[in-house]
């Protein structure tokens, strides 16, 4: 049999790139798919990426949304991690006005994993397609345990155009991506298998961040906002991972044994119950005391939360490990800010 060669899409995100990282660690054979050259210039110039030199290879796919926008970049692959999906941002809102959700999240979410699977059912190479999920398609956070094969079903496109809040649009992008990967390997002949990695609310050191802003970019700004003294006046997510944990999940998915067709995966720390914001931030002042007392740390108490736990012992059974506490979300996260700020 020939060697692998993992097709990894989504690698200038967060979550992305650690799961690039940590295939090159695990000794795959990677390519990467990029919208622009500025992108390959990025991550070839990383010291992670530098570390495997002829191990990652980069291909342009400007738009996810086309049909057949994968078609060239799969030749070859046995296997595919398709990370890449819009998440909330400043932008997803611009001027404070509601834009097209379908333009923002849908169209990307959904045609972009429809667009990918097509062009894996016509890869003979291809025999194992894992996909980012997230726990959002599973409940409605209130407070009582979800499995992570209990998704929700998302509202027709026209009544999906009518929400108004950013995070609830994006949940709804997830649930119809993840029903819609459902479908399409329940309705065509497919000889790839299906794994679905459902991550909550990720949290760690960014690689690719080169300053602050960076950093706070996605979901490591809710445990910053925790860390420098700002409230989220609505209750805040919990269901809180470490980065580490999930990018180990993706890659640990490729293996057959460990992940079999339609397998999902939940990865939330603290026993899938998440971690209290302010339980956060008192892990901050402990391991913290002389930043707090400096001012360059904040910790602040107050936050409401919104549990959203998540039955995560089949998962880390099977994956083999079990999934990081607030202490090591806290550590990953504020050495990379002290050392940012310290510029």
């Amino acid at each position: 049999m020939s060697p692998q060669l993992v097709l990894i899409t989504g690698a200038t995100g967060h979550i992305g790139f650690r799961v690039l990282v940590l295939a090159l660690k695990a000794g795959y054979q990677v390519r990467s798919s990029v919208r622009t050259e500025a992108q390959i210039k990025k991550l070839s110039n990383t010291a992670s990426v530098k570390a495997y030199p002829g191990k990652v290879e980069f291909v342009l796919v400007k738009d996810i949304t086309v049909p057949d926008a994968y078609r060239e970049a799969l030749q070859g692959v046995t296997d595919v991690i398709h990370v890449a999906s819009p998440i909330p941002s400043a932008e997803s809102v611009a001027n404070g006005e509601k834009p097209s959700w379908t333009k923002v999240f849908y169209d990307p979410a959904l045609k972009g994993t429809l667009s990918l699977l097509e062009s894996a059912k016509q890869t003979s190479s291809v025999r194992r397609v894992i996909i980012t999920s997230s726990v959002i398609v599973t409940g409605k956070g209130d407070g009582k345990q979800v499995d992570p094969y209990s998704v929700s079903e998302a509202p027709p496109l026209e009544a999906a155009e009518q929400i108004e809040d950013v995070f609830q649009a994006y949940a709804v992008s997830k649930i119809m991506s993840h029903q819609a990967a459902t479908d399409f390997v329940k309705h065509n002949k497919v000889d790839f298998d299906l794994v679905r990695v459902l991550p909550g609310y990720t949290q760690g050191e960014n690689e690719l961040a080169e300053n602050l802003k960076d950093l706070a970019a996605g979901s490591n700004g809710a445990l910053l906002a925790t860390l420098t003294g700002e409230l989220d006046p609505n209750k805040k997510l919990m269901g809180q991972v470490l980065l580490e944990d999930v990018a180990k999940a993706h890659v640990l998915a490729l293996d057959p044994k460990i992940a079999p067709h339609l397998t999902n995966f939940a990865i939330v720390g603290n026993d899938g119950a998440g971690i209290p914001w302010d339980e956060l931030a008192e892990t901050a002042e402990r391991l913290y005391p002389e930043h707090v007392k400096s001012g360059v740390l904040k910790p602040v108490k107050g936050q409401q939360d919104l549990s959203w736990p998540v039955d995560v012992s089949s998962s880390e059974k099977a994956l083999g490990f079990k999934f990081a506490g607030g202490e090591e979300m806290v550590k990953s996260l504020v050495s990379q800010y002290l050392a940012l700020a310290a510029k």
